[in-house]
């Protein structure tokens, strides 16, 4: 199968945004909160209260990895017409694909906070439990219940359930020659009770089986497409910014006053929405795919897991003790964060290479070795 190169781009910008929304928010509380009075640099608040924050906000970002994973898994359903056992694969391999690199990132968190611990560094245990509870919850625990969050990786139930979603709805879809698109639409009722993430799923589902349909190609030629893109990434914007904090704002998401509580509470309905239409923005444009195209992005796209999986041990390592170290040391604010932001991005990048290429990629043929013996 013919990886799709944007696509993977697109999944590595998340997880890249992951990883920035949770530094910047330790470094400017009021990019979240949206309050003034929690500002620690001059019009800060804004970025947690306004459109402007749709760049450092995580659970956007959350929602576009969500869709783009639930993309790629059905794209795959798609395009292997003869290869019968090639679900079946899917399916098996989930499980292992995912829990070998959280685990050996849960070793390394254990292995560098004895580390620390022993030079007198006093800095916060991630995980927060012994070897035999991480063992536990990291093998069998966080797969099946929202209630147990090891490391912060609280999206790791929804990825590793909506996968079988993913799956199932491909299948379905991939055999019907009509109606598709109610097929999914019918889909999300169901699926809002259980967790309204899951709508990502679905939405990916949809995106993969209209690119495979060729539909993409066609509306991306479509004149009035072209013209409506600009008020449709203008929206995307809108949305994307929507404060996750669930505080009510006098500027124009104000206007969530007048929604009903269901929608107006839940926050990752327009990061969902958002998510979807940046997502349709870059399918649809031919030079945003070109500049996703290349070798920087594909690289990004490349990691992009393990940036997921590297970033909260070089913020809880690295990142946060550095800028208390400077704050306590009466540096100016703005060149501190300049500074930690700057060496962590570097850190993160050049960690998660490490990752990839000498543990996920190992994982990944235990995970293939572990598929063969089933299928």
């Amino acid at each position: 199968m013919k990886r799709l190169q944007y696509i993977d781009a697109i999944k590595g910008i998340a997880c890249l945004g992951v990883f920035i929304h949770h530094l910047i928010i330790y470094l400017l509380p009021a990019t979240y909160t949206g309050l003034k009075e929690d500002s620690v640099i001059s019009g800060d608040y804004l970025l947690g209260s306004t459109p402007l924050g749709f760049v450092i906000n995580g659970n956007f970002w959350v929602c576009t990895f969500l869709i783009i994973s639930s993309f790629l898994l059905a794209n795959g359903i798609f395009t292997h017409n003869e290869d019968k056992r090639y679900i079946a694969k899917a399916l098996i391999k989930r499980y292992p694909r995912l829990m070998l690199p959280v685990f050996a990132v849960n070793i390394l968190c254990m292995i560098l906070y004895f580390i620390t611990s022993f030079f007198g560094f006093n800095i916060n245990n991630p995980l927060e439990m012994s070897f035999f509870e991480m063992l536990k919850a990291t093998v069998i625990d966080m797969w099946v219940t929202e209630d147990i969050v090891v490391m912060g990786y609280w999206m790791m139930h929804i990825l590793f359930i909506g996968s079988f979603i993913s799956i199932i709805l491909s299948v379905i879809v991939k055999e019907c020659k009509k109606y598709f698109f109610i097929i999914l639409l019918l889909s999300i009722p169901f699926l809002v009770d259980f967790s309204t993430y899951y709508i990502a799923t679905v939405l990916g589902v949809l995106l993969a089986s209209v690119n495979y349909r060729g539909d993409i190609e066609k509306l991306s030629n479509n004149k009035i497409v072209k013209i409506s893109l600009p008020v449709i990434a203008i929206i995307a914007i809108i949305f994307a910014g929507y404060p996750s904090s669930g505080l009510a704002f006098q500027n124009v998401y104000g206007l969530s006053n007048y929604l009903p509580d269901i929608i107006k509470n839940s926050p990752q309905l327009f990061h969902i929405i958002a998510a979807f239409l940046f997502i349709v923005i870059v399918m649809l444009s031919k030079g945003l795919k070109s500049v996703c195209d290349n070798k920087v992005f594909s690289f990004l796209g490349k990691i992009s897991f393990s940036v997921y999986l590297m970033h909260p041990l070089i913020n809880f390592f690295y990142a946060f003790p550095l800028f208390n170290l400077l704050s306590s040391s009466g540096n100016n604010t703005i060149l501190s964060v300049i500074i930690v932001l700057f060496t962590s991005l570097l850190l993160v990048i050049v960690f998660s290479w490490l990752f990839y290429r000498f543990i996920e990629k190992y994982c990944e043929k235990i995970t293939e070795k572990f598929t063969k013996l089933f299928v």
